[in-house]
């Protein structure tokens, strides 16, 4: 088996932590927690996980995506390709 020079292990607190959907593209991964709430890691090539400040060589374990998480709303299905991420949401009122 391959290793993959892209993708390593990760540490993250597992039980403070519950990934209930990951979905992996060739540079970055983007998952959501028991919560609803997005994270994301890799090197993030096109801004696929919504933000535009990382360092260079990306970032190597799980990070909350403030900027998405704070619009009140709990994701519930992720898309990851090579230059783009969809992200189906529901807001505190049920509406998807």
């Amino acid at each position: 088996m391959k290793k993959s020079i892209k993708f390593k292990p990760v540490a993250y607190d597992e039980k403070k932590t519950q990934f209930v959907e990951i979905c992996v593209s060739n540079d970055c991964a983007i998952a959501i927690d028991q919560n609803g709430k997005l994270w994301g890691w890799g090197t993030n090539t096109s801004n696929k996980m919504g933000i535009t400040a990382i360092e260079e060589g990306g970032i190597s374990k799980p990070f909350a995506l403030y900027q998405i998480n704070d619009k009140e709303m709990k994701a519930l299905k992720i898309s990851v390709g090579d230059n783009h991420s969809l992200v189906l949401f529901e807001n505190k009122d049920g509406v998807k």
